[in-house]
């Protein structure tokens, strides 16, 4: 069970009426933790640095492996993540960055997505988003919806904008 007093677990609202439910890496650590086939894990990490792109004095691991161990399976599951891949730059509001987790604990961040993915592999987690993801989620659906909203004003402003004097465009159908 996951506690949302402590934000293992915690909601926002989508844009149809649902709810995205949102884990936490502590709530991931909970629920591999308490799987009854767990077993174990490790972590390794690149010995070859990356230079982040938004924090000139801060380098980090190019990738991380999760090995986790499951009580009834003879091999590990192996997932390696990317820092290129997964590092999110410091959004910016009124021109000035606002660095987040991924610019001052860069490696912590890759290690928890590395053991987020592991996690859906080993054990079948779905429906759950981590933090970031949701943010994404919501981003993409955000724009898709004003990109939609958008495209539709932009045809009401050309239905409207016609000229009185112009002939309606006539539409015919044929039936055979």
């Amino acid at each position: 069970q996951l506690n949302p007093f402590t934000r293992e677990i915690y909601a926002f609202p989508d844009k149809s009426g649902g709810i995205i439910p949102i884990v936490g890496v502590d709530g991931w650590c909970n629920m591999i933790n308490s799987h009854e086939q767990y077993s174990g894990m490790e972590f390794r990490y690149s010995e070859e640095m990356v230079q982040l792109p938004d924090v000139a004095e801060m380098a980090a691991h190019t990738w991380c492996e999760c090995i986790l161990y499951r009580k009834d399976r003879d091999r590990p599951i192996i997932v390696r993540e990317y820092m290129g891949e997964t590092y999110k730059k410091a959004p910016i509001k009124n021109n000035v960055p606002k660095h987040t987790a991924w610019q001052s604990h860069p490696n912590r961040m890759l290690r928890h997505k590395t053991l987020i993915q592991c996690a859906r592999y080993a054990f079948g987690f779905t429906g759950i988003y981590d933090p970031d993801e949701a943010t994404q989620f919501l981003r993409d659906t955000q724009a898709f919806d004003g990109e939609f909203r958008d495209q539709q004003n932009q045809q009401s402003q050309e239905n409207t904008a016609q000229p009185n004097n112009q002939p309606e465009p006539k539409t015919e159908m044929k039936t055979e």
